[in-house]
């Protein structure tokens, strides 16, 4: 019941913070989702860095199920980072889309790959 409530309660803070970044910078990018980019980068290096540095154990811990599966899951948005893409597509094209799919999942996964490190194998 615990571990239910660490993610309960990470996730609600994630969206809280996921909901902030959006107000935050909407002022700077009101055609762009850079609220959705900066998210998703911030949980990347945040999940990838608790994976990193804490113990092995830590992601199924109350603590690591509150930030890795909690407050990340919360910040990041995979379904907003779609809708983001049907919606540039639609209004600028295939360049558009293509480019927030690039900074979207190559940039994510370049972050994680950089903190992380190569897995050994």
């Amino acid at each position: 019941m615990i571990s239910w409530l660490a993610v309960f309660l990470g996730g609600g803070l994630g969206s809280m913070a996921r909901y902030g970044v959006g107000l935050g910078v909407s002022r700077w990018a009101e055609s762009w989702p850079l609220g959705t980019i900066i998210a998703n980068a911030a949980a990347t290096l945040l999940l990838a860095a608790a994976a990193k540095w804490m113990p092995e154990n830590f992601a199924s811990t109350q603590a690591g199920l509150l930030v890795m599966t909690g407050f990340c899951g919360g910040f990041s948005t995979f379904s907003t980072f779609s809708m983001d893409t049907v919606r540039l597509y639609a209004e600028h094209g295939w360049g558009a889309a293509a480019l927030n799919v690039g900074l979207n999942v190559v940039g994510c996964v370049g972050l994680a790959w950089i903190v992380v490190g190569r897995a050994a194998g």
